[in-house]
């Protein structure tokens, strides 16, 4: 089991400090960092721990491709639209951005308290599966956009917690980041975006994640493992948040590993997780860091680097989960450009993602990616400006 951090050593960190009192830019973004954990240490503890919603609170990354029920496709085209979500002042109702009403019309909080179908009311109610015009036009998901927008809150807030607790050492924001965390950890191995998900029911089934669709999710492993580092000492040591929580120190060490950590690392074998080329092996890399399980870590290396053939559920994944083994060659050309059809794609998820990749195999004591291809990888954008010139 994890004894310490490991994902910044003591040294770093105390460079970090005097970077920040050295160079105004380093002040510049950890100030920013703290301001944006400061909304959530302000928040009282019982609000963020049920603020997280349950599964059974379906997710959208839009609530219809129709536009608004009033306004039509019109709200694509406005400035700051299409819609807009207030997760403090304004709970549960997403703002069209052309007439600035919101939606749904019913409090859908204390429909999902309940589940009292009589408070269902206004034109517009929605029960959590969207709310249907009557005219034979699909539904809108108003409650699933908003509850998609709350988790992309919720998640980078873990972050900003975590990182703010490593920069400050202040114990307000380690303890509000260890009740996300905790709360987390217990609702991710219950998420599904295929089956919870307006996207994976109406438009491609089977497309899958967690908490969001997966290729967002796979940025995650490395989100989570980090803040997991990041607020391991209070995790580990104080018997207030113990008592909290109702979890020992080991107990709730083991709780957010299993369920959180190393689950969204098996969850790109299982079927559940899964990027661009590059964005999980990167994100995964961090995650073994931060575990410093060196069985765990051969057998995560094992799969990244030599798993081959269709993936866990359908052919869609094996692309994905293809080992650098056999795609370093089977999915770049000979400059080092990837098969993706967009070059901003293929220099960020194959570069970027794949030279830190390797950087961090060698933090791990692993086999680095061959240097021919990381040559190519880490050139090809730049011969590619001088050829366009």
């Amino acid at each position: 089991m994890k004894t310490k951090r490991t994902l910044h050593t003591v040294a770093e960190v105390e460079r970090l400090k005097k970077h920040v009192d050295q160079y105004p830019k380093a002040k510049e973004i950890t100030q920013e960092i703290v301001r944006k954990a400061e909304i959530w240490a302000a928040l009282d503890d019982r609000f963020l721990q049920d603020l997280p919603p349950p599964a059974t609170v379906f997710r959208g990354f839009l609530p219809s491709f129709s536009g608004c029920p009033v306004h039509g496709e019109e709200v694509f085209s406005v400035s700051g639209g299409p819609w807009s979500v207030d997760i403090f002042e304004d709970p549960w109702k997403i703002k069209c951005a052309v007439g600035g009403e919101t939606y749904p019309s019913n409090n859908f909080p204390d429909f999902l308290r309940t589940g009292d179908r009589s408070l269902l009311t206004g034109d517009y109610a929605d029960d959590g599966h969207g709310w249907d015009p009557g005219d034979g036009q699909p539904k809108f998901w108003f409650v699933a956009n908003y509850c998609y927008n709350l988790w992309h809150k919720i998640i980078p807030a873990l972050r900003d917690l975590g990182r703010a607790y490593l920069i400050t050492g202040e114990r307000r924001f380690g303890w509000k980041g260890a009740i996300l965390l905790d709360k987390l950890a217990t609702l991710f191995p219950t998420m599904d975006h295929s089956s919870q998900s307006w996207y994976g029911i109406n438009y491609q089934k089977g497309y899958t994640g967690r908490f969001v669709y997966a290729v967002q999710e796979s940025v995650n492993i490395g989100l989570y493992a980090e803040a997991y580092d990041d607020l391991f000492p209070i995790l580990q040591e104080d018997t207030d948040l113990h008592e909290f929580l109702g979890k020992n120190s080991n107990e709730l060490i083991n709780h957010v590993e299993e369920n959180l950590v190393r689950q969204s690392v098996r969850d790109i074998w299982e079927g559940m997780i899964r990027g661009n080329y590059g964005l999980h092996q990167a994100a995964t890399m961090i995650a073994l860091a931060v575990l410093d399980d060196h069985k765990f870590t051969d057998w995560a290396v094992d799969q990244l680097a030599g798993y081959t053939g269709a993936g866990p559920t359908t052919a869609v994944w094996a692309y994905g989960v293809e080992g650098w083994d056999h795609a370093l060659d089977n999915f770049l050309f000979r400059d080092g450009v990837s098969f993706e059809v967009a070059i901003g794609y293929s220099a960020g998820c194959w570069n970027r993602c794949l030279m830190s990749t390797d950087l961090m195999l060698e933090r791990l004591g692993k086999k680095r990616l061959p240097e021919e291809h990381i040559q190519a990888l880490g050139s090809w954008d730049r011969r590619l400006a001088c050829y366009g010139g």
